[in-house]
C-alpha cells in the first residue's frame, strides 16, 4: 500500500513540476501554471513522501524530525528555483547534473535523524544521472506520447516524477 501511495504522489509531483514550467493559456487554470506549483507543490509532495516512508519504517515523529522536514523543504525550494545557469542561456549536461545533485542533496536533513547515508547517496547519484540524461535524451521520439503531449511536457513531468519516486529508496 505504501508503494502505491508513493507512486501516486510521484504522479502528482510530475504534474506539479510540469505546471511550474507551463506557460499561461489565458483560461481559468492559469493560477496553476505558476512556478510556485513546482517550487512549493513538488516540494511538499516529495518531502511528505520521505516523511511518510520514514514514519512507516518505524522512525518516531519527534520535534527534530519535524525540523528536518522543514529544513529539507527549504533546501529543495532553493534547488527547484534555479537551474544553475545564466539567465537567457540554455542548460547543458553539467547544469542539469548539478540540478539533479542538489535535488538529491536537499534530503540531507533527514539523514542526520535516520543515519541512512547509503540510501541518501544512492538517491543523490540516481537523481544526478537521471536529471542530466533526461535533459538530453527525454523521450520526444516515443510515438506513444507524441499525440498527447510534447517533449517539454514529458521532460518536466519525468523530472518531477523521479524526484518523488526515488524516495522509495528510503524503504531500504
Amino acid at each position: 500500500m505504501i508503494i502505491l501511495i508513493i507512486f501516486l504522489l510521484s504522479i502528482l509531483s510530475g504534474i506539479l513540476y510540469r505546471l511550474g514550467g507551463a506557460g499561461k493559456l489565458n483560461n481559468s487554470f492559469d493560477f496553476l501554471r505558476n512556478t510556485k506549483a513546482r517550487d512549493i507543490g513538488c516540494n511538499v509532495v516529495v518531502n511528505s513522501a520521505i516523511f511518510i516512508l520514514l514514519a512507516s519504517n518505524g522512525f518516531k515523529i519527534t520535534p527534530s524530525l519535524l525540523i528536518e522536514y522543514l529544513l529539507s523543504i527549504g533546501f529543495l525550494l532553493a534547488s527547484l528555483s534555479t537551474y544553475w545557469k545564466k539567465k537567457g542561456t540554455n542548460g547543458n549536461y553539467f547544469t542539469w547534473a548539478v540540478t539533479g545533485f542538489f535535488y538529491g542533496l536537499s534530503a540531507i536533513p533527514f539523514i542526520f535523524h535516520t543515519n541512512l547515508w547509503l540510501v541518501f547517496t544512492i538517491r543523490t547519484v540516481i537523481l544526478t544521472l537521471f536529471i542530466m540524461l533526461w535533459w538530453k535524451k527525454h523521450p520526444q521520439s516515443i510515438k506513444l506520447f507524441n499525440h498527447v503531449c510534447n517533449g517539454a511536457q514529458i521532460e518536466e513531468f519525468g523530472r518531477g516524477f523521479m524526484l518523488a519516486l526515488t524516495t522509495l529508496l528510503f524503504l531500504l
